[in-house]
């Protein structure tokens, strides 16, 4: 999880989570977007999902990237945001 405020204007905070397949990733995705229905968190957008290798959930301020390894080894996001802060959780 990276809080990104201060160095692009998309959102606060983006959450990487990283699945070993295809398969994993679409159940992931769907368990946050369940978990965060049943706090009345409504999902504004999501892309990817039907490919599953780098699923795009937009909650405003907060946008969740679920990506199979392969894609996120290669995407790097994590270093490609590196001037955000690491937030623990």
């Amino acid at each position: 999880m990276l809080d990104v405020h201060n160095i692009t204007s998309l959102a606060d905070i983006f959450v990487i989570v990283v699945g070993n397949n295809t398969k994993q990733t679409k159940a992931l995705a769907d368990d946050i977007e369940d978990a965060l229905s049943e706090e009345g968190i409504k999902v504004i957008q999501k892309e990817g999902y039907q490919t599953a290798n780098w699923i795009l959930m937009d909650y405003g301020r907060v946008i969740i990237h679920v990506l199979y390894k392969e894609d996120a080894e290669f995407y790097g996001l994590d270093r490609l945001w590196q001037d955000g802060t690491t937030l623990l959780f």
